[in-house]
């Protein structure tokens, strides 16, 4: 089996993401797991809304920059997350709607 790792992320797959969840990531420095956008208490966000609210933003641009500041990383969202110490992938989260528009706006959004 290839290592995830050393594919461009712009080629995975949602086979390599199950694959992830197979083989419980674990969070660390360089691996951070969401299992979807990070939303203040009683906000609607790009679930509800299709738009990303400024606290979905924030919470992720945090985390980016988190990443940034030590040798860089993965941000993956769409994983659910376990109670483990450390963290665990654990499944996957179906319950982000339209993700290529998604990918987009956060990209604009975060730059």
């Amino acid at each position: 089996m290839t290592d995830i790792r050393k594919k461009p992320i712009s080629q995975w797959t949602l086979e390599d993401l199950k694959q992830i969840v197979a083989d419980e990531w674990e969070e660390s420095v360089e691996l951070e797991l969401k299992e979807t956008l990070p939303l203040k208490h009683g906000a609607r966000g790009w679930a509800e809304k299709g738009k990303i609210h400024d606290s979905e933003r924030d919470g992720l641009a945090k985390e980016v920059v988190a990443l940034a500041n030590t040798r860089g990383g993965y941000l993956i969202i769409g994983i659910r997350e376990s109670d483990d110490i450390p963290k665990r992938a654990a499944g996957l989260n179906d319950k982000l709607p339209n993700i290529a528009t998604l990918v987009d706006r956060l990209r604009q959004s975060l730059h």
